[in-house]
Order: structure tokens, then C-alpha cells, then sequence
């Protein structure tokens, strides 16, 4: 099992602070397509993922490879569900099973561009299970102006170097808390195919 920067902070699921998306003025936001057959009935979709949004199969999917072309930005609105746990690291979007409940819902993608800068914990550590010390040392061992790829989980993954020349590439700008006050990486996007 893989360890996740949102496992340090002790949310249900990863939170995104857009500082700045292009797609926000250019209108480069899709979201008429539902989740595919990537996702299980039940699965969390959270702020922070890049998914391709897939037109020809009418749907959207997990990254096949780092060098996917297509990748967005999975960036939905937080809703407040439970005002005994508010926050944004309690919301996620989940694939619904279609014999208990009807549709699926439809995830808000934003078209990266080079510059754009967000600020998220979806990032993947470590592929093992790591200790609350030990992600938290792989974290604090993260430097800033290293590029990183996106996993076929569809989180950024500080474990590869995100040389290769397709998909998309974030450059880490710097180590940073999130508004609810949890540890973050702060990226820009560096190469978008």
C-alpha cells in the first residue's frame, strides 16, 4: 500500500488550493463526462488527481502511464455534508454503483497550462506503508525545483523524476500548509502534452 501526503495530515482525502489555474479565465474546464470503468462503485475521486478526460470513450479515466497525454486536473466543488466534520479533507466524489444508485457523478477537470500553480497534499510518498515519522521525513526530505510525473493512480508521485517529455510534469515550488492547516507541496506546472 502506498503512502500518501493526505495520510499525514489525518483527512479522508486530499485538498486542493488553487492559486492560479489559466483554466479558470480560459474556460478550459470539462465536466460532461462520467467516471469510467477505472473506478470502482465506491472509489474516491479527490481534489488533486490529474485524470484524462476521454472523449471517444465518453468518460473519464486514471492516467494509463506518466506519459498519458490529455491530463486534467480533478479540481470538484467541496460540499459540506456533515457539520460534525467539516473540512475540506472530508469531501471526494465516488463512483455510484448503478444498482443502488442511478448516474455517476461527473468531475470538474481544469486543462493544466504551463505556470499554473496549485497547492495540494495528493501526493504519493512512498509505494510502501510507511510510518507517521517516516512519511513525514520523506516529505521534509522533498526539494524544492524537483520535477515529478503523475502515477497511474492519478496522484503527483515524488518517487520518479518527472524527466520524460509527455503527459504532464509539476515542478515543486515549495514545501507548504494548506488553508485547514495540513502539510502541502505547492506546484507548478511545468510541461503540459
Amino acid at each position: 500500500m502506498a503512502t500518501y501526503l493526505r495520510d499525514i495530515n489525518g483527512g479522508d482525502y486530499s485538498v486542493l488550493e488553487a492559486n492560479f489555474l489559466a483554466a479558470r479565465r480560459t474556460g478550459q474546464v470539462k465536466a460532461q463526462l462520467p467516471l469510467g470503468s477505472d473506478f470502482a462503485a465506491g472509489e474516491a475521486v479527490e481534489n488533486g488527481m490529474f485524470l484524462v478526460y476521454d472523449t471517444v470513450a465518453e468518460e473519464v479515466k486514471k492516467p494509463a502511464s506518466a506519459d498519458q497525454k490529455g491530463m486534467m486536473l480533478h479540481f470538484s466543488v467541496e460540499k459540506e455534508y456533515d457539520n460534525i466534520r467539516p473540512g475540506l479533507n472530508t469531501y471526494a466524489i465516488f463512483k455510484q454503483d448503478a444498482n443502488k444508485f442511478p448516474g455517476t457523478p461527473y468531475p470538474r477537470l481544469f486543462q493544466p497550462h504551463l505556470g499554473d500553480t496549485f497547492t495540494t497534499d495528493a501526493v504519493r510518498l512512498n509505494n510502501g506503508d510507511l510510518s507517521a515519522a517516516n512519511a513525514l521525513a520523506a516529505y521534509e526530505a522533498l526539494t524544492a525545483g524537483h520535477v515529478f510525473g503523475i502515477g497511474t493512480d492519478g496522484f503527483i508521485n515524488a518517487t520518479t523524476s518527472g524527466a520524460a517529455a509527455e503527459g504532464v510534469r509539476v515542478k515543486l515550488v515549495s514545501l507548504t500548509t494548506l488553508p485547514n492547516g495540513g502539510y502541502a507541496c505547492k506546484f507548478e506546472v511545468a510541461y503540459v502534452a
